[in-house]
């Protein structure tokens, strides 16, 4: 389950403590008296406009004051009229227009509350809903994934959470800085809770560069990719990955992840980590364009990704086509539309949420029959709380490297092409020389290309890489041959000086040729 408090995994990374990473945030505005004149003022302005209610209860949160109130009657002895949803939500609408410090909104049925309404009220006091306020809930401390999602709040703050293992995907529907801001939220969440040993990510698409800081993560793959030519790539190598994974699966007679990384038990085996890849945008023009290519990967990978522990969550402007082709459509299960989206995407489905549409900042829409959505408060994160988890997962990489350079203290520069001597670079430093992974890492790494027995010689592993996935980046290097990050680049430079590579600055260059077969003495006979 998510731990709140530091939590070493299998392979001795630990996570950092919530505490020490996430900001508290303001507490509701309270105390002072200003709820009470709030209340009595409400009343007598619902009154004024002939739509009595009487104010029974008061919920505080940080971005909102909900006044639980009854709605009363008028008229005469024998001709009383009750006063419906409907007409406080009317009186509440000509409220807005005449106050410019308060945003109203109302919730026709309060489910805990029978016969009464919600009014929402909002002033310059309130502030968003904060991610360790989320995250503090016992609703996500006791769930037992460490890939659940905090998808926001309803009104009547319910956490709604969602297991990644369990919808297998996510599509948000929206642009500008709120998508990006949720993107980034659920990016944050994923590693503060996960270790790079159990997860990894990646980001494609022409938007992918909002994200950039998290490259800096060791879970990241690599560089963010922003043209659809190194996206396909990208995403032809995962499906290669889910074949590789499936065949794992089989040799252990399993069928999850989490039963492949139960399996291995003790064993001097590695777990594979689940793999998070972040589309931004489908509806770009580039991708438009070669919509034919990506396609068929996509759909491979919403198929069978899951299940191998390959994740999406993919970004358009629009639900429908041409934004988000049907086959992508009926593939996802559940997803979020954010407000501006919202009349277009899903129509009279948030009709209901009319009243409170001011406070909503997205739509949950989940496809079961009939279909369901559930208006959200998305929470908030400053950038501090990205800059220092990201700073600690640093911190704790450099000393991971640092740990292991004293423990092998070993040399591998005579596997590496020397470089060419010149006048220009007689000073210039040598290149960093990466170290001789364990052996059970070739053996690995060995297996899963093709079952040949291991060599001491790490390039030649990497180039045999390079030949099964068409494209090499560092990730990859990271997780099958497992060096470290400063040891993958450095051999990616390597395969680019001897021609293995194309030299380009792409984060996962194209596989040219051999410098001579790797496997040609297994091929006899």
């Amino acid at each position: 389950m998510p731990q709140l408090l530091s939590r070493m995994d299998n392979q001795g990374w630990l996570t950092p403590s919530i505490a020490e990473i996430l900001l508290q945030g303001p507490p509701p505005p309270a105390g002072d008296g200003t709820i009470r004149d709030q209340a009595l003022e409400l009343q007598q302005a619902l009154s004024n406009k002939n739509t009595p209610a009487r104010i029974v209860n008061v919920r505080l949160t940080p971005s909102y004051t909900m006044f639980v109130a009854q709605p009363e009657s008028i008229g005469r002895i024998g001709n009383r009229q009750n006063i419906t949803p409907e007409d406080l939500r009317r009186s509440l609408n000509e409220l807005n227009d005449e106050r410019d410090d308060w945003t109203l909104g109302i919730i026709p049925n309060l489910q805990d509350e029978e016969g009464t309404v919600g009014i929402l009220l909002r002033t310059e006091r309130h502030n968003p809903l904060s991610l360790r306020r989320v995250i503090v809930q016992n609703r996500f401390r006791d769930h037992p994934s460490t890939v659940a999602l905090p998808l926001g709040s309803t009104l009547q703050q319910r956490l709604m959470l969602y297991d990644l293992a369990e919808i297998q995907h996510l599509i948000i529907i929206g642009e500008g800085e709120a998508k990006a801001h949720l993107i980034r939220g659920l990016l944050l969440t994923l590693i503060l809770m996960n270790t790079p040993s159990e997860l990894r990510f990646a980001l494609i698409g022409e938007n992918s560069p909002a994200y950039e800081q998290f490259v800096d993560a060791p879970h990241a793959l690599g560089h963010t990719l922003t043209s659809a030519e190194e996206a396909q790539r990208l995403l032809d190598g995962l499906v290669n990955e889910i074949q590789r994974r499936v065949q794992l699966f089989r040799d252990r007679e399993v069928s999850s992840i989490n039963e492949y990384n139960l399996s291995i038990g003790d064993a001097d085996i590695k777990p594979i980590p689940r793999i998070i890849l972040v589309a931004d945008t489908l509806s770009a023009d580039e991708w438009a364009q070669n919509r034919d290519r990506w396609l068929a990967p996509i759909y491979d990978l919403l198929m069978n990704g899951a299940i191998v522990g390959i994740h999406l969550i993919m970004t358009a402007n629009q639900l429908q086509e041409p934004d988000t082709p049907e086959i992508i459509r009926n593939s996802i299960s559940t997803g979020v539309v954010l407000r501006s989206r919202a009349i277009g995407a899903l129509g009279n489905l948030i009709r209901p949420y009319q009243g409170s549409i001011r406070f909503v900042d997205g739509f949950i829409f989940e496809r079961d029959k009939p279909p369901r959505v559930t208006p959200v408060e998305l929470y908030a994160i400053a950038e501090e709380e990205i800059d220092q988890t990201i700073s600690y997962w640093q911190r704790a990489a450099k000393q991971r490297a640092e740990n292991q350079r004293v423990s092998e203290d070993l040399d591998l520069s005579s596997l590496f092409h020397p470089a060419e001597e010149t006048a220009d670079n007689d000073d210039a430093p040598a290149p960093p020389v990466p170290q001789r992974p364990k052996a059970d890492a070739l053996v690995r790494a060995t297996t899963s290309l093709g079952g040949l027995p291991a060599t001491q010689n790490v390039v030649r592993h990497a180039e045999a890489l390079a030949a099964y996935l068409g494209w090499l980046g560092v990730g990859p290097l990271i997780d099958i041959l497992g060096i470290s990050h400063e040891q993958a680049e450095s051999i990616i430079e390597t395969l680019q000086a001897s021609g293995v590579l194309e030299s380009d600055e792409s984060a996962t260059p194209r596989f040219v040729r051999l410098s001579d077969n790797p496997f040609e003495e297994f091929m006899d006979g």
